[in-house]
This record gives structure tokens, C-alpha cells and sequence, in this order.
């Protein structure tokens, strides 16, 4: 696949808030029910279906988020081409509670995913569940649980689906910061059809104008018994808007559904991607106020390549029982050069002038799954259970290796030889059990579930011959109880628990002082609401977690000694005005407000916010629609963060260290539909064009990573 591929190449007030929108809601739906002339009906309860119960995510249908007992955003496709993301981090911050910082680090091109919620971290994603249609995507999901090589583009997608709680028994590892669920376009249910979208971006302020491009595409069909194929691409090619920011991207995928009998069918798909960048690097303070969007490291690069094979049996029998076996296999190469200076002292130790040594940090890896999953519904007198077994079985395996050429400072590192300083391998068997059984009572669900984790991890150091091996046996119960007060009313609240095992390179690489490590534990508790009455919804909701056990490196060494607790509001509202008055008609608004506190529990930073994230972050937009035309105007708002869990202020000269200012970003698009399915768009993003970036504090390579500037766009789509 990979062979085949190469040749066709070419993301106390806000308190009292929360207490009042119920009343507020209530309000609105009866202001909303007297304009309309509706007389209040009587509660029409959910259906459990089988379908719904045996699979939690799916596609992320309307009707299972708004009844989900627990925190949950979507963001689908129509809402992202509207406010002008073009990726996966620019789309997914409309959820609140989501933060995705820009590109920085070894995240620091397209191809990467930083994604924190809740005040988890954000770096490569790693306190978070990453799935494609419902399958691990990080390139090891118990050893190395992070995101460089995302392996998913925006283009390819019909819907981001965030499950921030009440997931823990189906998906776990690695979920206390919950899970994001990427689902990707149907196949076209009629005979044929499909979809061609380009987009052109240029920025127009402080980077010289640089061009990038866009491609995706569907197409395929289905017969009329359901059997269906497609295929997608989603190309990226051009500069960023940064000096030596080239990137090369292109994602292809073949889905396949073959109808079987009228109840069970097989799902298949062929997944390849690849990515080779550019990496503009980091700026140090003084060069970061010369030219934020300069490049001191021309050297740096990233390559990556994932292949990904997924068949799934679904048989719903008579609508009473659901059988769902998953079997994958992926296979993932990924491979950073990074440029430094052996003396950490140098400022911009990196750079091309005083660079004397040029790294590659090859990595591949290999993961086996295999998970069936059975449900069944039933129904005793007036209570009804969905009732639902699964196992899944992981296996992973890993080889890493760093090579170093040491050259004198601002001379030619390929002059030099080059010579092997690190290689280790590293495996990951694990075995999971989970059992849950949604309990229906009248207008009320209770939900126990319990998770079982059996993991082995080892990783051996091929130079020194030391090997390190730890297991692991975790229950994880949980509880989630749903309340369907009302046809608009939905209740929820839960508690589950979470691991995160330890990962290949946190285990001793040479010495014993490293081994006995625990895995990091953590406790969510969940209370909220939604509303939904005509063209109004609301949603609010309040959390708390303690995350203990944290694995962080003391003296060089690798202990359990962290413990963070995150606490939060989060809030979203949208209203079609025209539901109001016929004269608003094609006007609505929509908003999200998220507060976090996320602090350090213990050591000497106790007390302090957790490094990289920020208190408050909200956005606001408004859509109108007459005729053919659709104006689209949004807002994103995100308040000061600090890049350390020293909390420290003053900003270090390497520009890894001190605050991280707020910033308040406006976007904006009109958009042409001709009605023959081609819709022509054009925006423009940072439209004032704000001044903004992050830090990458605790890599290698860290320093300023700039935002960017205002960049215009068009884009054009033709449905057929």
C-alpha cells in the first residue's frame, strides 16, 4: 500500500450563570412555544435501540449526543467549513472545554494534534483518546499514546465528536482527558455521488504572501441493499506562513460495506497517510521580536507514514441483540531532525548559527487489535436494560533509535558522521474486559459499568542490554445516571475512573532506580444539562477531577509523584432568531464559554496552574442565511496561560519560559450556493490580525511558536 501510494503522491459570576440558564432555557421555551401557538404535549421518551446502546459513538447522531449522560460537543462538518477552519486544531476549539494551541514543538506541523481538555495537556495529545470511526488512532495506544503523526486531515471528515465524560468503560486508556472521536464521510447511499472541495489560502501580513492548497474528495456509491464502496483523499501541499514550512501531505482512504443478510453487514477500510515538513523551529525571544514569522532552524524536518486496516462484522439479528467485532492493524513509521548545541546554555542553541549537533530520532510501530463487543436488550415489567460485554486485545510493538552527527557550531553537520547513541524496543500486551448495563426506569437511566485492564509493557535498551518490564491490573468502575425530564429537558450526571499506563520511554532505560512505576489514576465527577426546543439549545455542565499518581522525572529519574486537580463550567448556546420573529428569519447565534482551574496538588509548584492551559476560553458567532447567500462571523477568545508549573512570569531568553498572553481572534466568510450543488466561498481568518503565540517548554527544541497572521482564502465545492 505504502509502495502504491508514494507513486501516486505528487484541530463566582460564571457560577451564577450556570444556576440561571436552567430558569433562563425554561423561559425561552415557553416564550418560544406561545409565538409558535404549540400547547405543551406530553413527554415523549427515547427508544433504547440496540443500535445506540451497542454503539456509543456511531456517527454522532443528533439524538444520541443530546442523550448522553455525560459531557459531549460535536462539531460537524457544515459548522467547520462555515467559520474557515482548515484544520483539525482550528475546528475542534468551537467545543468548549477543547483547547488546541498552535502548531509548536514536535507538534509544530499539520500532520500533529495537540489537543487538551479540561486543562489536560495539550502536547501531542497525550491525556486524551484519539479514535478514527471508533478505532485507536495514536500510533501505540498504551506505549506511546501521542499524536506527531495524527494521521487524519479535516477534509476527510463529516463530524469531530468530543465525549469529555461518561466514556471510560468502552474506551479507555488514556482517558482522563476524555475521548475525540474523528468520523469520517459516508459512502454515498445512492448509486453514485460524491464531493470535490479546493481551497487556496495566502496570508496577506508579515510572511511574504505564502500560498498553500487544499484537495478532498469522495466518491463512490451503494446498491440498494446497502452494499457500498467510496473512495476519499485529502491532499495538503504548500508553504505555511512561516520561512521553511513546506508541507507535503496526502490522506487516502477506501471504505467498503458489503451487505451480508437484511441484519448483519461487513465494514472494511484501507487507510493511508504521509506527511513530509518542513519544520520552521522555535524562535528565542530576540528573534521572535525581529520577524515572529522567521525560520533560524532550515535544517529541521519531519517525515511520517501510517497504514491502517480495519474490518468490522455488525449483526443486529431481530433488533433485540447486536453482535460488533473490530479487527485492525496499523503500521506507523515516523522520523523528526532536530538541530542543538550540546551546551543547554546557548540561547537558540538550535539555530543554524550555533547548531553542533544534528539529530534523527527514528521510530516505528506496529499494533494487532482485535474487540468484539455483544449486546442485548430486555425488558422485565416496566424496566428495561441494554446490557453490553466486550474484550479487546491489544498488542503493540515499538524500536526507536536517535542518531547524532556533532559538528562544530554554525559549520556543516553532514560532514560529519553519523553515529547511533540511543536504540530500544518495546512491546505492550493488553487485554481488556468491560461490562455495562443502561438500566431504564420511566423517565430515568442509571448506567453501571466496569472496565478491567490487564496491560504488560517492557522496553529493552539494545545498546546497554537493560530491560525493564511492569504490569498492570486496573478495575475502573463507573456510574452514569441520565434524566429525560421533559420532551426539552435532558439531566446527567456520572463518575468514572481512568488509567494512563506507562509508556515505553517512561520505563527505565539504565538503571533499576526507574522501575516499580504505577500507573497515573484519575477520578471524574460530572452534573449537567441540555435544552432543546425549536431553534434554541442550551447546554451547561460542571466537573471535577483528580488526577493522581503522575509520572514526572526528579534528578533524571522517573517516579510517580504528581497529582493535579481540574475543575470547571463549561457552557454552549446556539438560537435561530428567526424562531422569534419571521423579519430575523436565516439568523442565528451560537456561543461557547468554558472556565477551567487546573492546579498542581503536590511538590513544590503545589498550588500553581497546571503549565499550558488557560482559565477562560470562549467563543461567539453569528450565521445568516437569505437566499443563496450564507455570512458567517466568529469569534475565539482565549485568556492568558503560563508555560511552566513554576508558574513563572518574566520570559527567558530561549523563549521557553514565562507567560503566555490571551488573545482575541475574529474570522469571517460569505459563501454562494448555485444551487447545482457548487458553493463558492471566501474569508478571511485573523481578520484584525493579532499578534499571537504559544511556547514549547518542555522539549528539546522549545522556544516562541507564533500564530497566524491574517490569511485569506477561497474555496469552491461541487456535491454530486
Amino acid at each position: 500500500m505504502s509502495l502504491i501510494m508514494k507513486n501516486i503522491r505528487g484541530s463566582a459570576s460564571t457560577l451564577g450563570l450556570l444556576l440561571t440558564l436552567p430558569a433562563a432555557a425554561l423561559f425561552a421555551g415557553q416564550a418560544h412555544a406561545q409565538s409558535t401557538g404549540q400547547d405543551s404535549q406530553p413527554v415523549q421518551l427515547q427508544t433504547i435501540t440496540v443500535n445506540a446502546a451497542g454503539d456509543w459513538l456511531g456517527e454522532a447522531d443528533p439524538e444520541v449526543v443530546r442523550t448522553h449522560a455525560g459531557g459531549r460537543g460535536v462539531v460537524r462538518q457544515e459548522q467547520f467549513e462555515q467559520s474557515g477552519a482548515s484544520t483539525v486544531t482550528e475546528a475542534i476549539r468551537a467545543i468548549p472545554g477543547v483547547q488546541a494551541p498552535p502548531n509548536n514543538g514536535t507538534g509544530s506541523a499539520d500532520s500533529a494534534l495537540n489537543i487538551g481538555i479540561r486543562g489536560m495537556t495539550s502536547r501531542l495529545s497525550a491525556g486524551t483518546t484519539l479514535l478514527l470511526d471508533g478505532v485507536p488512532m495514536s500510533v501505540a495506544p498504551y506505549g506511546q499514546p501521542e499524536t506527531s503523526l495524527a494521521g487524519v486531515s479535516l477534509g476527510m471528515l463529516q463530524a469531530i465528536d468530543v465525549v469529555k465524560g461518561g466514556g471510560s468503560v468502552r474506551y479507555g486508556p488514556n482517558i482522563s482527558g476524555g475521548v475525540v472521536n474523528f468520523v469520517t464521510k459516508d459512502i454515498p447511499t445512492t448509486p453514485y455521488g460524491g464531493e470535490i472541495s479546493l481551497r487556496g489560502d495566502s496570508t496577506l501580513s508579515g510572511s511574504d504572501g505564502r500560498m498553500n492548497g487544499k484537495t478532498d474528495l469522495l466518491f463512490g456509491g451503494s446498491l440498494e441493499n446497502g452494499t457500498g464502496l467510496a473512495v476519499l483523499y485529502s491532499g495538503n501541499h504548500g508553504e505555511g506562513f512561516r520561512e521553511n514550512h513546506r508541507q507535503d501531505i496526502d490522506d487516502f482512504m477506501l471504505k467498503g460495506r458489503f451487505a451480508l443478510t437484511e441484519n448483519s453487514r461487513l465494514e472494511a477500510r484501507i487507510h493511508h497517510y504521509y506527511a513530509d515538513v518542513n519544520l520552521p523551529g522555535p524562535l528565542n525571544l530576540a528573534a521572535y521580536r525581529a520577524d515572529p514569522y522567521q525560520s533560524t532552524h532550515s535544517r529541521e524536518r519531519f517525515l511520517g507514514e501510517r497504514d491502517e486496516y480495519v474490518v468490522k462484522y455488525v449483526n443486529e439479528f431481530n433488533g433485540d441483540y447486536r453482535l460488533e467485532t473490530t479487527a485492525f492493524h496499523t503500521n506507523a513509521m515516523r522520523e523528526f531532525t532536530l538541530a542543538s548545541n550540546s551546551n543547554t546554555a546557548v540561547v537558540g542553541g538550535g539555530s543554524d548559527a550555533t547548531a553542533n549537533r544534528l539529530e534523527r530520532l527514528p521510530r516505528n510501530y506496529s499494533v494487532y487489535g482485535f474487540e468484539p463487543r455483544f449486546t442485548a436488550l430486555a425488558e422485565t415489567g416496566s424496566v428495561k436494560h441494554a446490557m453490553s460485554v466486550g474484550y479487546r486485545y491489544m498488542t503493540e510493538s515499538t524500536d526507536e533509535r536517535q542518531m547524532r552527527r556533532t559538528f562544530a557550531a554554525g559549520g556543516n553537520p553532514f560532514g560529519a558522521p553519523e553515529v547511533m547513541i540511543r536504540s530500544s524496543t518495546g512491546s505492550t500486551e493488553a487485554h481488556a474486559v468491560y461490562v455495562d448495563d443502561a438500566v431504564k426506569i420511566g423517565t430515568v437511566t442509571v448506567t453501571p459499568g466496569l472496565r478491567f485492564e490487564k496491560v504488560e509493557v517492557d522496553r529493552t535498551n539494545m545498546n546497554g542490554g537493560f530491560r525493564d518490564t511492569e504490569e498492570y491490573n486496573e478495575p475502573l468502575p463507573s456510574l452514569r445516571l441520565g434524566w429525560e425530564a421533559t420532551r426539552e429537558w435532558f439531566g446527567y450526571a456520572n463518575y468514572s475512573t481512568s488509567f494512563n499506563p506507562v509508556t515505553h520511554l517512561a520505563l527505565g532505560a539504565t538503571t533499576a532506580a526507574e522501575t516499580s512505576l504505577e500507573p497515573e489514576r484519575a477520578k471524574t465527577y460530572e452534573l449537567g444539562a441540555r435544552y432543546r426546543t425549536g431553534g434554541l439549545s442550551l447546554e451547561a455542565g460542571v466537573f471535577w477531577i483528580d488526577f493522581d499518581n503522575q509520572i514526572e522525572s526528579v534528578g533524571g529519574v522517573n517516579i510517580n509523584t504528581g497529582a493535579t486537580r481540574h475543575r470547571g463550567i463549561e457552557t454552549a448556546a446556539e438560537y435561530d432568531l428567526g424562531m422569534i420573529n419571521p423579519a430575523m428569519k436565516g439568523l442565528s447565534l451560537y456561543g461557547t464559554y468554558a472556565w477551567t482551574k487546573a492546579t498542581r496538588e503536590q511538590g513544590v509548584n503545589s498550588g500553581n496552574h497546571v503549565q499550558l492551559y488557560s482559565p477562560h476560553v470562549a467563543t461567539l458567532g453569528t450565521r445568516y442565511r437569505i437566499d443563496n447567500w450564507t455570512l458567517n462571523l466568529n469569534a475565539y477568545a482565549q485568556s492568558s496561560q503560563f508555560a511552566d508549573d513554576a508558574n513563572t512570569v518574566a520570559e527567558s531568553a530561549n523563549g521557553k519560559l514565562g507567560t503566555i498572553p490571551g488573545y482575541l481572534l475574529f474570522n469571517g466568510q460569505v459563501a454562494y450556493d448555485f444551487d447545482s450543488g457548487v458553493t463558492i466561498a471566501a474569508g478571511m481568518v485573523n481578520i484584525l490580525d493579532k499578534d499571537y503565540f504559544t511556547r514549547a517548554s518542555v522539549e528539546a527544541n522549545g522556544g516562541i511558536f507564533a500564530g497566524a497572521p491574517r490569511t485569506a482564502y477561497i474555496q469552491t465545492k461541487f456535491v454530486f
